[in-house]
This record gives structure tokens, sequence and C-alpha cells, in this order.
């Protein structure tokens, strides 16, 4: 009490906005019921966005976006022992309901043959796009505070224009295009106490009338608008892409209707009384492009397939299972940000097959069975636009790792962990143009049936950066001589470039 006395609170700040999820959000439970991975929810069933995971990734951003790390740690909080100064609350679900969801299936494949992984079938709740949250953020400042004001202040526009812009995702595999979130109407309420003492006392009533009123009559203040943080342009390598879906697309997803065909593509709800719109996920961008880099790398001997393994492991790095002790594997999140891709201009079509005895020329007994299939209208091309960031400052693995560098040659721990870091983010780059050009020339089909027709894209366009990277030839997609330059870095790097 004595301390609080000489150290008053002089300014109480209160946000609230409303948060749209513009692509499916993924916040785990631990409950299992209703799939492997399930959306978590209140007592009454309601889905929300807990405080933890609202402050932890607008954490990661005011980190990564401001100049000022040691006031971020005091805003945020530190291990020794002082109180935050901001305060997260639930972002509840603001709909009536409990919120719409869909469950996605998802298979692990083996590096090889492209097959299933044993115990890798699993599925995940995901949360549809549309759905709005409740978003809410307090600020107290004390006397000993009162030169950070303008820093805090700094700091919440930042975090507001971030909201607004949609540069913040939550939840679960957000390198994968889940849980992008979108703010607007933005609400303020400011208590300032730092003037004269009559002010205070003012202040001081007009703050607890406002606090004993039920929360849903508090009048809040419009916010101003607010220019976005300052962040470093060039902290991503951008590569862009736009293909046309020549015939079909099946990326698998179950239904337990029974009037439903046995496998439907996946899709995110449309406008009401409209078609589901079918998208590519993230996840299966990530499969197609790691089969596609993995085919280069067996093309490759000695230590060229070595630094490919390099690049494998910044782009799609391991993921720990239940066999693996901790020292088995270098963790880390994945430099490979891909965003979920909607077909635009297609529709849906029941295709009804069976399997045929090979011996016989018969229909197999009970092998009927019905395939929804995404294809282009009949006078409208259906086009899929590509997005994805590599980092240019790479994630390291963890520390407690590090014994497991000794594994690798001392050329590839100093490409890897030296001052050359930003060169290897270049070169996964080029890596990953050469493999989408496989997917543009029909090499690598995405999603599944892919042995009977399915899944071939036509490259329209490919961009680094918002530079072409290709040019048509024949009806062939080839590297233009921007392309071609980069990738000649890549194999000078693979063939061991200056180091060798």
């Amino acid at each position: 009490m004595t301390e609080n006395k000489r150290n008053p609170v002089i300014w109480r700040y209160y946000l609230i906005a409303e948060l749209t999820n513009v692509s499916p959000l993924l916040i785990g439970s631990g409950d299992d019921d209703l799939a492997d991975a399930q959306c978590i929810r209140s007592g009454d069933e309601r889905l929300f966005i807990p405080g933890t995971t609202v402050a932890g990734r607008l954490r990661e951003f005011a980190e990564s976006a401001l100049q000022d790390a040691e006031f971020v740690t005091r805003a945020f909080g530190r291990a020794d022992g002082r109180q935050s100064l901001l305060t997260f609350l639930d972002a509840p679900l603001v709909d009536d309901g409990g919120g719409q969801t869909t469950v996605r299936d998802s298979v692990r494949l083996n590096e090889e043959g492209k097959t299933a992984a044993d115990q890798g079938k699993f599925d995940y709740e995901t949360v549809d796009p549309g759905q709005r949250f409740c978003f809410e953020i307090h600020a107290i400042l004390r006397d000993s505070d009162r030169a950070d004001m303008e820093r805090m202040r700094q700091l919440l526009a930042a975090l507001r224009a971030a909201l607004e812009n949609g540069e913040i995702s939550f939840g679960a595999k957000t390198n994968r295009g889940l849980g992008r979130m979108k703010a607007a109407d933005f609400k303020e309420k400011v208590f300032d106490f730092s003037s004269t003492l009559e002010e205070r006392k003012k202040a001081g009533r007009n703050w607890l009338d406002w606090k004993s009123q039920p929360k849903a009559e508090r009048i809040y203040d419009s916010c101003q608008p607010v220019q976005p943080a300052a962040r470093c342009a060039n902290d991503h390598i951008r590569i862009e892409a736009r293909f046309e879906l020549t015939g079909s697309l099946l990326i698998r997803s179950y239904s337990a209707d029974p009037a439903a065909p046995d496998v439907t593509p996946v899709a995110v709800p449309g406008e009401k009384g409209e078609e589901g719109i079918p998208v590519i996920p993230g996840t299966s961008w990530a499969g197609v492009l790691h089969h596609s880099l993995l085919s280069l790398k067996r093309e490759l001997q000695g230590d060229r397939g070595e630094r490919m393994d390099v690049i494998l492991e910044k782009l799609f790095p391991p993921v720990k299972t239940k066999t693996d002790s901790d020292a088995d594997k270098i963790l880390h999140a994945s430099n490979l940000i891909i965003d979920e891709s909607r077909v635009e201009n297609a529709q849906m079509v029941d295709y009804t097959r069976n399997a045929i005895d090979r011996f016989t020329g018969g229909v197999v007994n009970g092998r009927l069975f019905t395939e929804r299939l995404v294809m282009q209208k009949e006078k409208e091309k259906a086009i899929v636009t590509f997005s994805s960031r590599v980092r240019r400052k790479l994630y390291e693995p963890r520390a407690r790792h590090h014994d497991l560098l000794l594994s690798f040659s001392s050329r590839v721990r100093r490409k890897l962990y030296g001052e050359k870091n930003e060169q290897l983010s270049e070169n996964c780059a080029a890596a990953l143009l050469l493999a989408l050009l496989d997917i543009g020339n029909g090499i690598a089909p995405v999603g599944g049936a892919a042995s009977v027709g399915r899944g071939i894209l036509r490259l329209i366009s490919l961009k680094k950066d918002g530079e072409e990277m290709v040019r048509r030839e024949d009806d062939i997609v080839r590297p233009n001589d921007a392309m071609n330059t980069v990738v000649k870095k890549l194999a000078d790097y693979l063939r061991g470039g200056e180091e060798q």
C-alpha cells in the first residue's frame, strides 16, 4: 500500500476493436474429441482467442518492428517479477452461437515415393474465415513510467496499425497461411491523472463512474488514424506466381454426411447461399514444393547434395515426433511463409468412378465412389495465385542442439551460420523459383490423384520481389535472364562457390 502511494497511477488507457479472421484460424485446446487438433472454446462452447495468444503475437511483432527492444520488454513484462504495463484480455466471439468451424484432413508424406508416412494421418479443426472477435487491450502507467508515456503511445499506435493492415497472424500454422487477422472499428478511452490535484481527482471520479457501468454500456472515443510502424521493407524475399488450372484439382477433404460425395475438395465458405470456394492450403503448397526440391536433391551428389540439405532444412525444418529424443533434430520455425490460395472462377463437379479388375475387366465389388473435383468454368479460366515470403534473416537452431552441428561439414557450418546468412536466404528463394517452374510446367502436380491427371497447373507469371522471372517459349515456360542470374548463384553455392 505504501509503495503504491509513492508510485501512483498517472495514465490509464483502454482500447477495443473487432478482429476478423481473413483466413482459417487454429488455436489448439488439447482436446481431440472432434479432431486431432481442436479449437479452444470457453465453458459455454464459444470460440475465443486467449489473451496469452494475443500478447505473444503482438510482442513478437513489436520486437521485430520497433527499434526499442528495452521498452518493449518492459511494456510486455519480463522475468524479474515486474508487472507488465499492458493487459491483454481474451478475445471472445462476437457473433451469436458458438462459431462456424471446419475439420481439415492432412497427412505427412514420406520423402521417398510421396506416400503416406506410418501414423502420418491427422486432422485439425479450423475456424471458418469471417468470424468476428472482440479485441481489448489495457495500458497502465505509474509515476515511475512518466518519461515513457510517448513511447507507450508509439507502441500502441504501431500495434493498431499492424492489426488494421492485417500484418499479424494468430494461432498455429501461421507460416502456412492460417490465422491471418484484420482489425477494424477501433475505439479508445483515456484517463490522465498526471496533471494538477484537482484534475487528478476529476479524472479519478470519471474513471470510477465509467468502470461501474456495464461493459456493453461504456462509451469510448473513436480513434484517430495512425501511420504504420516504420519497418524494414526488405525483411522478406517475396515470391509470387499465377497459375491457370488446366484440368481438375482435388485436395481431399472427407465428410461424415452419407449423402455427400466420398471425397470433396478443401474449401472455405462462400457468401450466404453460395457454394464454398475451393482453396489450396499452405500445407499443400509446402508439400509439393518440398517434394520438387527433394527430386532436385536426388540429382545432386556429394557436397552438392549436402548443401541442398541445408536449403531444405531452412525452408522445411524437421518436425519432432513421439519417437524423437530431445537431441535428435535441430528444431526451429520455417523460414518460408506461404499464404493459402483460393481457386478463382472455378466450379465443383461430381465425378463417379470405380475400380476395374485388371484380370477380368469387370468392376470390383464395392469399389464405386464419387469425387467432387474443382474445374474451370466453361468460358472462364480458373486462376490460382501463389504468394510466399522467405525471411532474409534466417532462424537459427536452438542453442542446446549446437553439438549436432558437428554432423555437418565445416564449409556447410560456415555457410549456414556465418556472415553469409542473407545469401543463403537468396539461394533458398532461387530453389523455390525452380520448384514453382516445375509446378507451372506440369512436372509437379498439386494435390491428390496426380497419377490420373489431377492437379496440373500452367504457369502464367512468376515474380521475385516484383520482378518477372520467366518467359514463354513454344508454350513452355522458361527462365528469363533475371532468373538465370539468380539460379546461377544457387548453382555456384551448390558447387561450393568461393569456399571450394
